[in-house]
């Protein structure tokens, strides 16, 4: 892809499924067809493309209803965005209570611009597993991972990647 472009979701085929006619030897082993192949050098812009596909080969013998298929590449422009994420505390025994340090994080990600003010911090989800706490004296750290973003955003990282903690028995 060119410099800040990328794949903006899945490609598509038309037709997605055929229907082959034949007699059955010809025919029972056969699950996919295949096309052409496709070289696209530097893609700026969704685009559709029209590809032969191939005969599985000259002893088989069937027809296809068409004899090419349209592809669609959607393809974008991806900006990086942050956006400032709660942290969920998880794995905590119910005689404990946790306290994290800090208690946001920031999440970067590349998004795809005709996305980018769709973006909402409720659709992301920061854990710090606290199952793994140790329960004595000290400083102590918990990994944070992103438990849930949003499908359409891509290359997403934590700061900080880990977050300090104070863990109390309660009375």
């Amino acid at each position: 892809f060119s410099n800040e472009y990328d794949l903006a979701g899945p490609i598509s085929f038309s037709p997605g499924k055929v229907v082959i006619r034949g007699t059955r030897n010809d025919i029972e082993n056969i699950d996919t067809l295949f096309t052409d192949s496709l070289l696209i050098k530097n893609p700026t812009a969704t685009q559709t493309y029209v590809v032969p596909l191939i005969h599985p080969g000259r002893s088989v013998n069937f027809s296809l209803p068409c004899s090419r298929a349209l592809i669609t590449i959607p393809v974008e422009k991806f900006t990086e965005a942050e956006i400032n994420c709660d942290i969920e505390a998880v794995g905590i025994q119910n005689t404990f209570s946790i306290k994290l340090f800090p208690e946001k994080a920031k999440v970067y990600y590349q998004v795809p611009l005709s996305k980018y003010n769709a973006v909402k911090s409720q659709e992301f989800s920061v854990v710090a597993d606290a199952s793994s706490a140790d329960k004595g004296e000290g400083k102590n750290l918990l990994k944070l991972t992103l438990a849930r973003t949003p499908g359409y955003i891509r290359n997403c990282r934590l700061e900080p990647p880990s977050v300090e903690y104070v863990l109390t028995k309660k009375p």
